[in-house]
């Protein structure tokens, strides 16, 4: 929806990026603090700045006062990111480096610094958009396990069903079940939404997020130790596809799926899969209406 928001309607109002500017921080200080927190398990030795740890841990926000702090600390913490699967600090290195002008007073977020904040969807968002003359209407739902049992309120109007998820999660751990990563229990809510009675009649795309990412993970060699079976060179093209193929694999007969690697923060590439996405959601207008 950012993006949709920044390419179509012109970004977004002075409501909407006080919302974001309260969002970023708490990205920040999140990510932060989460990051620290698993330095402190791996005995990473802060030097001076451990005695402000516990400080900062226990903010409920931030301020210029901290930047002094935070701007010290981030390169003795470069170890820890190459070892850590949490996602709460992706982008967290972009922040760093517009921290200064982030913690001013009149700060106001650009486009850039919205794109790449983490905030989670409640309840239904729609935006109507018009791509190549043709209106389309986007309702975000939130993916969290509360906000999953709504989606069959909005499936019966809906043509299709554009199905989010981050590559990169292939060996992040679930928070509540260590044995289980964030790909898995994407894979198995989809598993659930393509045999639905609810989404059936709905064309499906799956969009595969935070290419960006993913690529540097597997500079790292961990593809293949998550996934044993997996044949050939770690390339971005080869294991993204192996991804979707687990997507594939629980489809019922006779449905088939668009899939688009995508960078969500890349707004040129978004708006070609825009293009894209609008043809096949015309075609799936033509199926559930007979006349394809």
């Amino acid at each position: 929806m950012k993006a949709i928001k920044i390419l179509y309607m012109g970004g977004f109002t002075t409501e909407e990026e006080m919302l974001w500017k309260d969002a970023i921080k708490n990205h920040i200080i999140n990510g932060f603090r989460e990051l620290l927190i698993y330095a402190e398990s791996k005995k990473v030795d802060l030097g001076k700045l451990g005695g402000q740890v516990d400080l900062f841990k226990n903010k409920g926000s931030i301020s210029n006062e901290d930047e002094e702090f935070l701007v010290a600390v981030w390169p003795l913490l470069q170890p820890v990111l190459k070892t850590s699967v949490l996602v709460t600090y992706e982008n967290l290195d972009y922040f760093v480096e517009r921290l200064h002008e982030i913690l001013q007073t009149d700060y106001i977020p650009s486009g850039n610094d919205i794109l790449r904040a983490r905030q989670r969807t409640a309840g239904f968002s729609r935006v109507q958009i018009e791509v190549n003359e043709r209106d389309f209407l986007f309702i975000d739902c939130g993916g969290q396990v509360a906000e999953r049992e709504k989606w069959h309120i909005i499936a019966a109007e809906s043509v299709s069903c554009l199905y989010l998820t981050a590559l990169s999660n292939y060996d992040t751990p679930l928070h509540n079940d260590q044995s289980k990563t964030l790909l898995d229990e994407s894979i198995e809510v989809w598993a659930d939404v393509v045999n639905s009675n609810d989404f059936r009649h709905c064309g499906l795309i799956l969009l595969l997020n935070k290419s960006d990412v993913f690529t540097e993970k597997l500079k790292t060699g961990s593809f293949r130790e998550k996934f044993p079976k997996f044949k050939g060179d770690e390339t971005l093209e080869r294991c993204a596809k192996y991804i979707t193929k687990l997507f594939e694999s629980k489809l019922p007969k006779n449905r088939q799926i668009y899939p688009h690697i995508i960078c969500a923060v890349d707004t040129e590439m978004m708006r070609k899969i825009f293009v894209d996405i609008s043809a096949h959601i015309c075609q799936s207008v033509l199926v559930k209406n007979g006349m394809m």
